[in-house]
């Protein structure tokens, strides 16, 4: 009500006492004023009577002045006190509020465990009664008689610790055993390289081990590597597979791409070149190729230039990549390699290239979905088939080979690829094998490069 108010006679403006006084000085300035201009109308402004009237007058204006500056401030500095007042006024009532809200809160927990007790004391007093009428009634002794006395058991009955571990041991061998049979049925890649004979029905001509994509060149390279010494042994099966020896022109496929077929082409290129024989590396997969890649060729011309008819086999081909070592890289990707392949180019362009070299190596493009090593393998003098273990399925494997022997190749036998820890199971491990005699072999090299 003080803030109103206040505020009130800050907003009406002067009161009726500041009125009266403004009002006398108004009427003294006015009888001054009139006193001048009574002069002026005589006498000059430099007239002393008149500069004295000028001066009152002005100590008149001040005054006034002064009177109406006091008078709002006092009114201003009332406004401010009565909102200061209101503003502590507030804060108490807001404190005394919130005291009386938690009071009423303590009231409302007090009033539940009030009635908890009540009645926990009716349940007591229930029970106390209850009590007190079977101590007057009385209980009549009981007819059981003791036989035998309990006896502490020294362990617990249950549960039996040996039986849950036999019980245990047991069941999960049952599970492991079932999930070996289920991984092994749903499984049906070739794992046991003996199985190239006995589910594929062509002759086992080796394996090779997995290597890692970084040292395959370089084990390549290297005559006592476990790598080397594997293709050494599938160059002796191919020696062995036809009456003339190894085949003058072979070709290397696959059911699938990434199986090894490239790296075993490669391997077996170097392997005899070293025996002073002249081989040519040709890499038929015009859809994929990857020799020219590998041993780092150029590859802006190569079979596909040959097969148009746009470049001479003799300028083509990059001699001495290695001593009696040749190489005719894929060339250029053609729009239709099937077609290129399969119109008997191909078959007089190799014919061309045999008397100039003791061996032709054909890398030759999958079998599965593609042409290309259909028409290849009826103009080979044989073909090796490549199978990367566990990885493609044995059905994969028979159809694969299916549409070779329906195409007329002559597939000379199987290699087995990336032979791993997995197949050591079945007897093809490379921890000893290979890699027999290869300290003292490495240590009279070392001698003899010193």
């Amino acid at each position: 009500a003080e803030r109103i108010a206040a505020e009130s006679a800050l907003r009406a403006g002067p009161t009726a006492a500041s009125e009266e006084l403004q009002a006398r000085l108004y009427s003294l300035r006015a009888d001054l004023v009139s006193q001048r201009a009574a002069l002026l109308s005589q006498f000059q402004p430099e007239y002393p009577p008149i500069q004295a009237l000028s001066g009152q007058i002005a100590d008149v204006d001040k005054e006034i002045a002064d009177a109406d500056e006091r008078y709002r401030t006092n009114l201003s500095r009332g406004y401010q006190a009565a909102v200061r007042n209101e503003n502590e006024l507030r804060a108490v009532l807001n404190s005394l509020t919130a005291e009386y809200l938690s009071e009423q809160n303590a009231t409302i927990q007090y009033n539940i465990l009030r009635r908890e007790v009540d009645t926990n004391r009716e349940l007591y007093d229930g029970l106390l009664q209850r009590y007190k009428e079977i101590g007057v009634a009385g209980v009549e002794a009981s007819n059981a008689q003791m036989v035998d006395a309990p006896e502490m058991p020294q362990r617990p009955s249950s549960p039996n610790l040996l039986l849950n571990l036999i019980l245990g041991v047991l069941g999960g061998s049952a599970i492991a055993a079932g999930f070996l049979f289920v991984r092994d049925q749903i499984d049906r890649s070739l794992r046991d390289p003996s199985d190239v004979k006995e589910k594929l029905g062509i002759p086992l001509l080796g394996t090779t081990p997995r290597v890692n994509e970084e040292d395959i060149a370089q084990q390549i390279e290297d005559p006592i590597s476990e790598l080397s010494e594997a293709h050494l042994s599938i160059s002796n099966m191919l020696e062995m597979s036809t009456a003339k020896g190894f085949p003058g022109l072979l070709m290397l496929t696959s059911a699938t791409p990434s199986e090894g077929k490239s790296s075993t082409a490669i391997a077996l290129a170097h392997l005899l070149a070293r025996q002073n024989r002249r081989v040519l590396l040709a890499d038929f997969d015009l859809r994929n190729p990857t020799v020219a890649k590998r041993l780092g060729l150029n590859e802006e011309l190569g079979v596909s230039t040959c097969l148009t008819g746009h470049g001479d086999p003799e300028s083509i081909i990059q001699r001495d990549i290695a001593a009696n070592l040749s190489v005719l890289p894929a060339g250029p990707i053609p729009p239709s390699p099937g077609e290129l392949l399969s119109a008997g180019v191909a078959g007089e362009l190799l014919e061309r290239l045999r008397g100039q070299f003791d061996h032709i190596i054909v890398d030759a493009p999958p079998v599965m979905g593609l042409a290309d090593a259909l028409s290849l393998g009826r103009i080979v003098d044989g073909a090796v088939f490549i199978i990367e273990a566990n990885r493609v399925s044995l059905r994969q494997l028979s159809a694969a080979l299916d549409r070779l022997h329906r195409g007329g190749t002559n597939v000379l036998g199987g290699v087995v690829t990336k032979i791993d820890a997995r197949d050591t199971l079945y007897g093809y491990g490379y921890g000893y094998g290979y890699g027999y005699g290869d300290k003292a072999r490495a240590e009279a090299r070392a001698q003899a490069e010193a």
